[in-house]
């Protein structure tokens, strides 16, 4: 998990994307989603295992919020392997797409995991998730030769953003 330098909750989600996008290009991610089928764009297409990677996070975020270091923002990256079967002129555009369905889809469950885990909690309102859809540009495998190492190319990365609190202080004497 990552330390917020500031509260996500004053910004707005382009600038939230902004600077989470841009904290998680040298983090490890927290979790990892891969497996996908080739074109596959959906988490229900994943297998059990994978979708319980999913679950895992959701519970980590709603038990983040009962101590001092509440998970109060998520990035969720979707990646795509290079697309072989596409025309050349087609593939940045086709990969882009594809990963951002997988991003867009992955936090859609995320955040209907950690509501209803909530049971309507406050936070889980206003938890700042951000999908954001990578294309090609950074696969584990660059030059992928087999199909365990396209699926591991075909992933979903989620970076957690903690905020710390200290202790309540009361102020009156």
């Amino acid at each position: 998990m990552q330390s917020l330098p500031l509260s996500p909750l004053g910004l707005n989600k382009a600038t939230a994307g902004a600077v989470l996008t841009s904290m998680v290009t040298t983090a490890i991610a927290d979790a990892v989603l891969d497996g996908y089928p080739e074109y596959a764009t959906g988490v229900d297409q994943l297998d059990v295992e994978q979708r319980r990677v999913l679950a895992g996070v959701a519970e980590a975020i709603v038990r983040s919020h009962s101590t001092r270091s509440p998970v109060d923002a998520v990035a969720v990256i979707g990646h795509a392997d290079k697309a072989l079967r596409k025309p050349v002129a087609e593939r940045a555009a086709f990969e882009m797409d594809v990963s951002q369905q997988r991003a867009t889809s992955a936090r859609q469950m995320l955040l209907a995991q950690v509501q209803s885990l909530a049971s309507g909690a406050h936070f889980s309102k206003v938890l700042l998730i951000v999908d954001i859809g990578v294309g090609n540009a950074r696969p584990v495998f660059a030059s992928a030769g087999t199909e365990a190492q396209m699926k591991k190319n075909r992933r979903v990365e989620i970076f957690l953003f903690q905020s710390h609190h200290s202790g309540s202080h009361c102020a009156v004497r």
